[in-house]
């Protein structure tokens, strides 16, 4: 998808992106408040911990907040990726309202020259 169609996808679809950086981001406050996931792929989980790990943005909330009012596209793909990296290796998480748009907008936009990462 194109940076409008990506976009107007993120703004479609907000309340449930924003509560899945709230529950999952590994810098959210949210993050021990979320209900149990049983883990159905262990060694994937255990390499995402190790990435959660290495994730350090601090406040990501607001973060994720000001890139949408800025349409920074590599700022919000940026968070939305180190939330997918933060929810857990469990099937149960694919209920998560949001979670394939999460996973959509997670490959990025075609025209990525925008975005210069």
């Amino acid at each position: 998808m194109n940076s409008q169609e990506w976009l107007q996808t993120l703004n479609d679809n907000w309340d449930n992106l924003l509560d899945l950086v709230m529950k999952f981001h590994p810098n959210s406050v949210r993050l021990n408040e979320t209900k149990e996931y049983p883990i159905t792929a262990k060694k994937a989980e255990e390499v995402c911990e190790e990435i959660r790990k290495e994730i350090t943005r601090s406040y990501p909330i607001m973060q994720f907040r000001n890139a949408r009012d800025n349409n920074d596209i590599s700022s919000l793909l940026s968070i939305l990726n180190e939330t997918w990296f933060g929810m857990p290796e469990s099937t149960a998480v694919r209920y998560e309202p949001g979670f394939h748009t999460l996973c959509d907008l997670c490959e990025g936009v075609d025209d990525d020259e925008e975005l210069e990462m």
